[in-house]
């Protein structure tokens, strides 16, 4: 059962589309360990999307995920991507879906309760 989703990252003009696994993920937070031991990826998440920094690092992530999806960049092409935008919505917008390959996506199976059901008013 795969728990993640294709996601598609445009790229250089090429749209490439990453299938994240777990094995993906640790293989890149592995090889970012080797550089820097306290490389963590739920970390270059957060400071990416909840602080609107850290892209040296989600250079390095964006690189290895366009690599698994057959391109051949490098971290300096990335964060190039990164830098060329200058408008603030598209580079959240952009932080966004690379950082989204990292959450699995949760289905809501349970069925919904009706707001209004059980309730009485006072009258």
């Amino acid at each position: 059962m795969a728990v993640f989703r294709e996601i598609s990252i445009p790229f250089g003009g090429v749209d490439y589309v990453v299938t994240p696994s777990n094995k993906v993920l640790r293989r890149i937070e592995m090889k970012g360990r080797r550089e820097d031991p306290a490389f963590n990826l739920v970390a270059v998440f957060y400071r990416a999307t909840a602080l609107g920094s850290g892209f040296y690092d989600l250079s390095f992530v964006l690189a290895e995920l366009i690599n698994d999806a057959g391109g051949k960049v490098t971290e300096d092409d990335a964060l190039g991507q990164f830098m060329s935008m200058s408008d603030p919505k598209q580079l959240a917008e952009y932080t966004a879906l690379i950082c989204s390959c990292v959450m699995p996506e949760v289905k809501d199976d349970a069925p919904k309760k009706d707001a209004g059901a059980g309730t009485t008013t006072a009258e």
